[in-house]
């Protein structure tokens, strides 16, 4: 019997459900087809499914279930599901959507090997999915399902008279069955990447880049440079840049733009945004010939790392600024994160002296909107200088340093002008202390 198990190449997250998906447990083969295991579909209705596998369209899924990528696969139809049981019998007797039985526990014990049991009913193990027929809770024609059932008897698992049976059924049971065709050379994208290859099947991507190395293709990963999928899905995207044409890559929440101009790119390029969650919030900073202390308030990577434009590239990045107080918005600038002494490790943030504005829309909220040409890729940031005590004047930031960081002292008093804030001093230990950090 021609049945083998492999992992699938599509295994990794598009983002419709909230959390990181789990890996789909090992595909089967069967017959020419490979099915994905029922068990990784628990919890999943007939019309979250039908919003992604369109049953009138056919069942071809172009999207994800369960944070699980599934362009390129088929969600089964009863006809699928009927073949699928012929197979393993080894007849043509399950023909329709009526309720079938067949009488093999060696036949049971081989569809069992091949898919994981997923439900307890009673004393059975079963296998159970939807199929495409009807919708959930309609009052005539249930949603069919594909299912394989097997009885336990004193903790021994035997096979019941009826092992396999392909039945209508009622309620609100979830889960799916989905196959496709290794081979078949079926390009949905038409990218020239046949489906089964293919690590993003629903969009073109003709280079197949997946810069994270996590087998999904850029431009069908949620965080198309972190492998771990936990960068901010709304501040990422990716997108085909092409030499002749040039190209736009916006997030999806619209924070980040760049503008790519026809000539830029030597060559057809994917170019990723990956808007990383916690990364670097406080930063050392090169302004001009100033060091300073800066909060970086959005971080991304922008790949490929290092790629060089024949001329400059348009960034553009809005952000809330809603938080700082008006001397940090003052001084707002795109930094790239550089390698400053030369040991081949980035290490500073370098300002490029971005143009920033500052609009208050709606009213109490503000909104910087930051420009910048740049001439290659590396990891970029908004960053604001650091303001500790909130008084205005910058920790230290382009030659300006407060002399009181520990106390709000706007007008910067210091009496004996000894570069210490008088707020900072208290007596003790002999004489004045200057307690500034």
């Amino acid at each position: 019997m021609n049945v083998r198990r492999y992992f699938p190449a599509v295994l990794m997250i598009f983002m419709t459900w909230a959390g990181s998906a789990s890996a789909l447990s090992p595909s089967v083969t069967v017959d020419g087809k490979e099915w994905l295991q029922p068990v990784d579909f628990v919890g999943i209705s007939w019309n979250d499914i039908n919003d992604v596998c369109d049953a009138a369209a056919g069942g071809l899924c172009t999207g994800s279930l369960g944070g699980n990528d599934l362009s390129g696969w088929t969600w089964a139809s009863v006809n699928d599901m009927n073949a699928l049981f012929n197979y393993y019998i080894g007849t043509s007797e399950l023909s329709g959507p009526d309720e079938h039985s067949i009488y093999s526990p060696t036949l049971a014990a081989q569809i069992l090997s091949d898919f994981d049991a997923t439900y307890s009913d009673s004393n059975r193990d079963i296998i159970r999915g939807w199929t495409t027929t009807t919708n959930e809770g309609s009052s005539k024609d249930h949603a069919y399902w594909g299912q394989i059932s097997a009885r336990k008897f004193d903790g021994l698992l035997e096979f019941e008279t009826d092992p396999i049976s392909f039945k209508a059924v009622g309620g609100t049971f979830t889960g799916g069955w989905f196959y496709r065709t290794p081979g078949s050379g079926a390009d949905v994208d038409l990218d020239g990447v046949p489906n089964d290859v293919d690590n993003c099947p629903a969009k073109a991507n003709p280079n197949q880049t997946d810069i994270d190395g996590d087998l999904a293709g850029d431009l069908c990963d949620v965080c198309p440079a972190d492998p771990t999928n936990q960068c901010n899905p709304d501040g990422s995207a990716a997108g085909e840049a092409t030499n002749q044409a040039g190209g736009t890559v916006t997030t999806l929440d619209g924070q980040l733009q760049l503008v790519i101009d026809p000539g830029d790119l030597d060559a057809d390029t994917t170019i990723s945004i990956t808007e990383e969650v916690g990364k670097a919030p406080e930063v050392d900073l090169i302004i001009g010939t100033n060091a300073g202390e800066g909060q970086s308030i959005a971080f991304y990577d922008l790949e490929p790392d290092g790629l060089q434009f024949a001329s400059t590239i348009t960034m553009k990045l809005l952000v809330n600024v809603t938080a700082l107080n008006s001397g940090q918005r003052s001084k707002l600038d795109i930094y790239r994160f550089e390698d400053t002494n030369g040991d081949g490790t980035e290490d500073k943030f370098v300002s490029l002296g971005a143009v920033c504005s500052v609009n208050e829309d709606p009213v109490n909220t503000f909104i910087a909107t930051c420009s910048v040409q740049v001439d290659h890729f590396s990891d970029f940031a908004i960053v604001v200088p650091r303001d500790s005590d909130n008084d205005g004047i910058m920790n230290q930031f382009n030659g300006e340093v407060d002399n009181c960081r520990a106390k709000s002292n706007p007008l910067q008093e210091d009496a004996n002008g000894d570069g210490c804030g008088d707020a900072c001093i208290k007596a003790g230990c002999g004489g004045p202390i200057c307690t500034n950090p």
